[in-house]
């Protein structure tokens, strides 16, 4: 009888010791970055060129938002990203204001999606 009592000992032994391990763990674990500081100022990027003497900052529409994607017929990610914003019911207000680059060596790549929007290779 006297090794019931044993294996208990050893179970909540076990159990504080795993316990104390978890909480070690958890104290140590730090954010993946630092929240952005408040006093975070934005910059106005670099203007590029979208081809035929055409800036991408001449293009823009403004007091509007406007949206640059880099993107590839052969990324997965970036497929299934163009199928759910082509579901959005407001698609037709992103679309006016999308620009796209993608990083398919040549239009007849990217042709998958001509016409559903700008596209420009880079």
């Amino acid at each position: 009888m006297s090794w019931k009592p044993r294996k208990c000992v050893i179970a909540l032994l076990t159990l504080a010791t795993l316990t104390c391990f978890a909480a070690l763990i958890a104290a140590n674990i730090k954010p993946q970055h630092d929240a952005y500081p408040s006093s975070l100022s934005i910059k106005k990027g670099q203007d590029f060129s979208l081809g035929r003497n055409v800036n991408y900052f001449d293009k823009l529409k403004p007091n509007e938002e406007n949206i640059l994607m880099f993107w590839a017929s052969w990324c997965s990610h970036c497929e299934s990203l163009i199928e759910d914003m082509q579901q959005l019911d407001n698609f037709a207000a992103i679309r006016k204001n999308l620009f796209t680059v993608s990083e398919d060596s040549t239009i007849e790549e990217a042709s998958i999606h001509e016409g559903d929007f700008p596209i420009y290779i880079d």
